[in-house]
């Protein structure tokens, strides 16, 4: 199998499905969790994963990877669950549904859709019985 994938035809339209400024901060955290594990699953954030969520996560982008930078590797699955675990029922009704194409709109933001990328997005959905 090769190293990339064709994505989903509506995977560029994350962004527009899922706002991060619509969800107070354990909801951001949370999100940014997802997406430090997703874009780190190649071992790197790319400049566009990086543009991406400067983009997403505005001002707060600073501070969330600063503040999840010890959660890297085989501690990113256990703080995203933390983060999931801290969100209120109807913030966890209000993610879930988008949380896929916003996911891989990042996967998506440095033109590659890596195998690693969609094993790790499988892992986090997996993980958090999304749909």
């Amino acid at each position: 199998m090769s190293d990339a994938q064709e994505p989903d035809a509506d995977a560029s339209k994350g962004s527009a499905v899922l706002r991060v400024a619509d969800f107070g901060e354990k909801a951001q955290t949370f999100l940014f969790g997802c997406a430090l594990w997703l874009g780190s699953a190649d071992k790197s954030l790319s400049v566009g994963e990086q543009r991406w969520l400067r983009a997403e996560f505005g001002n707060a982008y600073a501070s969330l990877l600063h503040a999840s930078l010890k959660f890297q590797g085989k501690a990113l699955p256990p703080y995203v669950n933390k983060c999931f675990a801290a969100l209120d029922d109807s913030e966890r009704e209000a993610l879930l549904p988008k949380l896929t194409p916003w996911l891989q709109a990042l996967a998506l933001s440095d033109g590659v859709f890596a195998d690693e990328e969609r094993n790790v997005l499988d892992q986090i959905l997996k993980q958090l019985q999304a749909p």
